[in-house]
């Protein structure tokens, strides 16, 4: 049975990590991290191609969902703490119902990315054009080498796979894998602890480690305080639901994790010259799929990490592939394409026409990208005793910007002149900036990893 002391002291495996010190694991943990499917995440880099631009960012899911089984345990502890419990309909009371949930986190948590891609997201969109990586996490899951570490779980009577299964993807997503999948309010409650964007353990430390990985100060903020203040509290959205919220004294630290949030896509996330390589390595992961063809039975998607994608682009360069050379630092990749106001409207107005001719010009544009207002409105414990939307406390989480990408273009190189005549015939003026080769803003830095004065 899963207590605080037990987590603190007598689980008997633990993983030192940079981040949260020693994370400690139980014998059916260790079982899931022993597999091949959690064993491959060593080898899938956290952030994609970013190291190509940030050296530092080579940190991987593997180190990254060890450390959202973590969060996810502290915010468990934090929630179901007697003291903390203001509102306690639909909660567990009994000490084995808390334990059996508490567990069935943990294991949502270290599963929850299994699914992922070689180099994470990077061509997500164009591999996985419907579900993403969510849908093949919810293969793994299903999978007979999990159902055996599944069945040694005792359950209460409950299904235990597919109690994982409803914590490990968002409730939209949920719905769409498995409708007959139907998720309770305190199940709802248990999915925010790894998915919700303003408290989840997903978005903590993704945040907190890519920001220490790359070298950056922006993505560092207060989670300590903040886990400490989550409450579970009635939705002001939904009557008779629960939803995690947070007591008057943790806004502030909501309030940092939206200007990490903000500051690590402006300057980490969407760095123009991440942006670039990410697309080069998004083109080569499609067309070598294409000719090799896309594994999508398990055994052979196991076998496809970031190692199998190197080596094929290793090979690919000696045959001469421009995204290859240009990824191996051997070619001079795309170049951005200055946009005004005026050139953005028109670009956008054009976006599909624009989109045949991606193999000399880069639209980097989502236009489903939209601010999501809804993130900002969360319940908050005010200290007098009512329960206040977000927007009544904060006038800063009002107002903040939450950081969707702007428009950028992207040409080839060798190609200017015939991509100013495309978008000249569609009335868009535009003007080249040749960016220095660097790795990231100092431009004593060539773009090999060398000091310009060596």
């Amino acid at each position: 049975m899963y207590t605080k002391s037990m987590f603190n002291y007598q689980l008997p495996y633990k993983i030192c990590d940079p981040i949260h010190g020693f994370i400690r694991f139980d014998e059916i943990e260790r079982k899931v991290i022993d597999t091949g499917f959690f064993q491959r995440l060593r080898y899938i880099r956290q952030m994609g191609v970013s190291y190509l631009v940030y050296p530092g960012a080579n940190h991987t899911r593997f180190e990254h969902s060890l450390g959202v089984m973590d969060l996810a345990t502290r915010i468990y502890e934090t929630i179901m703490a007697k003291h903390n419990l203001v509102f306690s309909q639909m909660v567990p009371i009994h000490l084995e119902e808390k334990a059996y949930w508490c567990r069935i986190l943990r294991l949502a948590a270290l599963c929850h990315d299994m699914g992922h891609l070689p180099f994470s997201h990077t061509a997500e969109p164009d591999l996985f054009p419907t579900g993403g990586h969510e849908r093949m996490t919810f293969k793994i899951i299903q999978s007979e080498a999990l159902r055996t570490i599944w069945r040694m779980i005792p359950s209460q009577g409950r299904s235990v796979e597919e109690d994982i299964l409803k914590l490990c993807v968002s409730e939209k997503e949920l719905k769409e894998f498995d409708p007959k999948i139907v998720l309770g309010s305190w199940e709802s409650v248990l999915s925010q602890v790894i998915t919700e964007d303003n408290f989840g353990a997903d978005r903590m430390d993704y945040l907190i480690r890519d920001a220490q990985n790359t070298g950056v100060g922006y993505g560092h903020f207060d989670y300590h305080q903040l886990i400490d203040t989550l409450r579970i509290l009635p939705s002001l959205k939904e009557t008779h639901l629960l939803t995690i919220g947070v007591a008057e004294g943790g806004v502030q630290s909501i309030e940092s994790l939206w200007i990490a949030r903000y500051l690590m896509s402006a300057r980490v996330y969407q760095h123009p010259k991440a942006r670039i390589f990410n697309y080069h390595m998004c083109r080569f992961m499609t067309h070598h799929y294409s000719k090799k063809g896309f594994p999508t039975a398990l055994a052979g998607y196991v076998r496809e990490t970031d190692a199998t994608i190197l080596a094929a682009l290793y090979q690919a360069a000696d045959e001469g592939d421009y995204d290859a050379l240009t990824l191996l630092k051997e070619e001079k990749g795309f170049q951005e394409i200055l946009v005004d106001s005026h050139t953005e409207a028109k670009v956008i107005e054009n976006l599909e026409e624009l989109k045949k001719y991606k193999e000399i010009l880069f639209v980097d544009y989502d236009p489903d990208a939209k601010e999501v207002e809804h993130l900002r409105q969360f319940p908050v414990l005010s200290e007098s005793g009512p329960v206040m939307l977000s927007s009544q406390v904060s006038p800063f989480l009002r107002d903040i910007p939450i950081g969707s990408k702007k428009l950028r273009l992207f040409a080839h190189p060798d190609k200017v002149e015939e991509i100013k005549a495309i978008l000249s015939h569609h009335h868009i003026v535009i003007q080249m900036i040749h960016y220095p080769d660097r790795e990231n803003d100092n431009d004593d830095n060539d773009g090999n990893g060398r000091s310009k004065n060596n």
